[in-house]
Parts: structure tokens; sequence; C-alpha cells
């Protein structure tokens, strides 16, 4: 029998398939990412159809709706597991504290209750935890990306 004909005889090459639990890594930011869209969008739809969108129309507004497209951008690159999502990501992070867009904040509208509750700042460390948390795997997993490639 020679090296052809067994089944997975050559040493995988591809780093995900290595390193399972970063794959599925990636999958849960490109979710977290997609949620963040669509939630972006719902805001800013509701603010443009309220009509005062374009009454406050700055600098910032530009930079929010900059923020909406590199999410959606980055979610699709997280799904096809591209380096460049993890570059994107470092970009996003200052203007994500900036605007208050947390890749988690869905959990304050399902877990938050009343504002001012310890309930709701409860739920809001955890968001900001969580940042963290996700802010340190996005930079372990690049990191032995780099180093594997």
């Amino acid at each position: 029998m020679n090296e052809d004909e067994i089944i997975d005889a050559r040493p995988v090459s591809d780093f995900y398939g290595q390193n399972p639990r970063y794959k599925y890594a990636t999958s849960i930011f490109a979710l977290v990412d997609g949620v963040s869209v669509l939630t972006l969008f719902m805001l800013l739809y509701s603010n443009i159809m309220d009509g005062g969108f374009w009454l406050q129309f700055n600098f910032l507004t530009f930079f929010r709706i900059l923020l909406v497209v590199s999410f959606a951008f980055s979610s699709v690159l997280f799904f096809l597991r591209k380096k460049e999502a993890f570059v994107l990501y470092y970009f996003q992070f200052p203007m994500r504290l900036l605007f208050m867009t947390m890749s988690f904040s869905f959990l304050i509208e399902l877990f938050g209750g009343i504002y001012g509750t310890t309930a709701y700042w409860t739920v809001i460390v955890l968001v900001f935890a969580l940042e963290v948390v996700r802010l340190v795997l996005t930079n372990l997993i690049h990191r032995k990306m780099n180093r594997f490639h």
C-alpha cells in the first residue's frame, strides 16, 4: 500500500483544520458582527424615517455609517476566515468603544432590564468583559495564524 491510498496520509496544512476551536471562534465573531450590522442598520433606518437623521448629519454620523459598513465587511471576512478580518477588527475596536456598539450589545436588550437597576449594570459589565475577551481571542488567533503561515 502506498501513501496515496491512505486517507489523510499527508499532514493537514490548513490552520483551521489543525485548530478547529479557532474556526468556531471566528464563526461566532462573524455571527455577532452580523447581529451588530442588523442592529445598527435598524437604528439608522429608524432615525432616517423619523426625519431627524438629516438634520443631525455630521462628522460622527459619517463614522457611524462607516462602522456599519465595516461590520458588514468583517462579518463576511470572518465567515470566509480571512486574515483581513482580524486587521479590520483592530481598526473597529476604538470606534466600537466610541459609539458604544459592542459585539454583544444585543445582550443588553435581551437581559438588561430597567435602566439603572443592578441587573442592567451587571449586563453592561458583562458586555464589556465579553468585548475584552473577544479582543484577546482575536489577538491570540491572529498571532497563531501569522506563526502558522
